[in-house]
């Protein structure tokens, strides 16, 4: 499913991060259904925090929402992760359904 980029979060925000990162997408839509912690990027500062330095991001709190670049989040992680993913991936992504299911849970 095309899903815009601005509406990524958990699970499939982590997809996107790992297809932006040049994971093959080969089982990477089975390994996100299982407890996955190699992919958790919109959980884990560990595994967030060296991409944030890396592409020294620009991270904003402004009116109750944090901001990177164009993109928006409700916590600082989703909204850099949101603006990565736009920059490598384009405004949109296509999710694999099993994957969206599992923030639908």
């Amino acid at each position: 499913m095309i899903v815009c980029t601005q509406s990524l979060c958990k699970r499939a925000l982590d997809y996107a991060v790992a297809v932006a990162r040049g994971r093959s997408i080969q089982d990477l839509g089975y390994l996100m259904i299982l407890y996955d912690t190699e992919h958790n990027y919109s959980s884990s500062w560990e595994k967030s925090g060296p991409l944030i330095e890396e592409t020294k991001a620009d991270l904003h709190y402004l009116e109750n929402i944090w901001r990177s670049g164009s993109s928006t989040g409700s916590t600082p992680l989703e909204a850099f992760l949101r603006e990565y993913v736009r920059t490598q991936s384009g405004d949109c992504i296509d999710i694999p359904e099993d994957v969206l299911d599992i923030d639908r849970v």
